[in-house]
């Protein structure tokens, strides 16, 4: 299972949840079953001026991401992301180590 991350810096692990979901600044991929970081990508839409949010969805479901845990996703893009069957768990700020602990442990809710 991968969780799709929207971050404000490429700090791995240690990586501080952005409070913007299309426009944070990098993407990590988390894979559960390999409990580890498989890939970070500098937002390359993050300055789009139209259908950004779109384009993360569709990053995020190209990756095979099951789960997406921050910011919560605009309607457009919350829609792709329901229809691909990824869930989404809003939390508003935190470290990924912390919030993958927290889902591990089953306290986050889903939106």
């Amino acid at each position: 299972m991968k969780i799709f991350l929207p971050v404000k810096d490429d700090k791995g692990i240690e990586s501080e949840l952005d409070e913007r979901f299309a426009r944070a600044s990098y993407f990590i991929i988390y894979d559960l079953e390999k409990d580890q970081i498989v890939k970070t990508e500098k937002n390359m839409f993050k300055d789009g001026e139209h259908g950004v949010g779109l384009k993360v969805a569709g990053f995020a479901v190209a990756e095979n991401c099951n789960l997406s845990i921050g910011a919560k996703p605009g309607p457009k893009a919350e829609e792709i992301l329901y229809h691909a069957g990824v869930n989404s768990y809003i939390v508003n700020n935190g470290i990924v180590s912390d919030v993958i602990s927290k889902y591990k442990k089953g306290v986050l809710k889903l939106k």
